[in-house]
């Protein structure tokens, strides 16, 4: 019977695999090669500047937000 949250079947462990290229690998291992690893940490050192810009958009998109909902309070009081 399969499990509602994995989709696993009942005394059956799911396989890990590798974050990078998804092979399926060894249950304490992360990653399939050192060669993955290495992309998997260039490619995150690469996004990092953008996950800052992504965060920051958010904050002045929820500040924009929070200003027009205060200059509104007048129109409906």
């Amino acid at each position: 019977m399969a499990d509602k949250v994995g989709g696993a079947m009942d005394g059956q462990k799911k396989k890990k695999r590798c974050l990078y290229c998804g092979k399926k690998i060894g249950s304490r291992m992360k990653f399939c090669s050192a060669a993955c690893m290495e992309k998997y940490e260039e490619a995150e050192k690469k996004d990092q500047p953008k996950i800052k810009y992504f965060v920051a958009g958010i904050l002045f998109g929820f500040l924009i937000t929070l200003k027009n909902q205060n200059s509104r309070e007048g129109y409906y009081g």
